[in-house]
């Protein structure tokens, strides 16, 4: 008999994902918003300033707690530098082909330097159901084996929609001002 290995789904916190919205172990919910970066030195100062008021604004906006993911991923540009190699090769025109043998080998200086960067930005809005529970020792359940859990996920959600869609609406307004 094969031994089954544990998946790493029963590691995760996540129970479920539906309508939009991740629905936790704990019959918490998720609202996950991904944004837009703004190259900030690429502004004036007049613009800058306006960001910041506007960033300013939307903080002092919140009433609700929210948690801001930036995930950076190391990317492989390999495929990019291969391309400019081909258009390169295939150029006639030896003028255009001497620029674009100077564009590739600035872009080969510029990461041999620097890593390229993928940056992905997230706002998560978190919602929890609070469930009154017996005086039982809170060690008792963060030791304990966990058991299995069934979610009524049809109510959690009709909740969670109730309670994030205005938060949403309101974080997305706010993020326009921002830019």
């Amino acid at each position: 008999m094969a031994k089954v290995l544990a998946s790493t789904q029963k590691h995760l916190d996540i129970y479920d994902i539906g309508q939009d919205l991740v629905i936790l172990k704990n019959s918490g919910v998720r609202l996950v918003l991904s944004c837009t970066a703004v190259n900030f030195d690429l502004l004036s100062e007049v613009e800058q300033d306006a960001i910041i008021a506007a960033y300013s604004a939307l903080l002092n906006s919140l009433s609700f707690p929210i948690q801001v993911i930036i995930r950076s991923k190391k990317m492989d540009i390999s495929f990019y530098l291969d391309q400019l190699k081909a258009v390169e090769k295939e150029q006639t025109n030896r003028y255009l082909k001497k620029r674009i043998a100077s564009y590739r080998g600035y872009v080969e200086r510029l990461i041999s330097k620097n890593e390229v960067l993928d940056k992905s930005f997230y706002v998560v809005i978190p919602h929890q159901e609070m469930l009154l529970t017996s005086s039982e020792n809170p060690l008792k359940k963060l030791f304990s084996r966990r058991k299995k859990i069934i979610l009524n996920k049809g109510a959690i959600l009709k909740k969670a929609k109730i309670q994030l869609e205005p938060k949403k609406e309101h974080l997305i307004k706010q993020f326009n001002k921002v830019g």
